[in-house]
């Protein structure tokens, strides 16, 4: 009984790692820095609206840090 159940958590295990496991951790790290990088925006986005409030140029300057990808 006890090598059934190794076999499905060899299955199991197999199955939550994508590919293999160094895919996973590159899928992984990349996933946590795409949304580092959306978050850095839109604070960078809510930091400019907020020092040029009532500006004439701050549109264009709030425009200005978009883009990067």
């Amino acid at each position: 009984m006890l090598h059934r159940c190794q076999k499905c958590l060899a299955l199991f295990r197999q199955r939550f790692l994508l590919i293999n496991r160094s895919y996973t951790v590159l899928w992984v790290g990349s996933t946590i820095s795409f949304i580092g990088d959306i978050l850095f925006m839109t604070v960078l986005t809510l930091w400019i609206g907020t020092l040029l409030h009532n500006q004439s140029y701050a549109p264009l300057a709030t425009s200005g840090n978009g883009g990067q990808r």
